[in-house]
């Protein structure tokens, strides 16, 4: 998410391939970390990936 016009936040993903592409393509750009706990449960994640496609436009 932006600051703003005239504001830049070091967590816009500017300094990654994924988010340097995604400004070049025009395209908004999420990067989403999950705990290790999340990540090494299946019942977890799908409740996590569910969450954000019901949040998500």
């Amino acid at each position: 998410m932006s600051a703003g016009p005239g504001h830049r936040c070091a967590l816009e993903g500017r300094s990654n391939e994924q988010g340097r592409r995604a400004t070049a393509d025009g395209v908004p750009f999420l990067h989403m970390e999950f705990s290790r706990s999340v990540r090494d449960d299946e019942n977890r994640m799908r409740t996590a990936v569910a969450a954000l496609a019901t949040t998500l436009p």
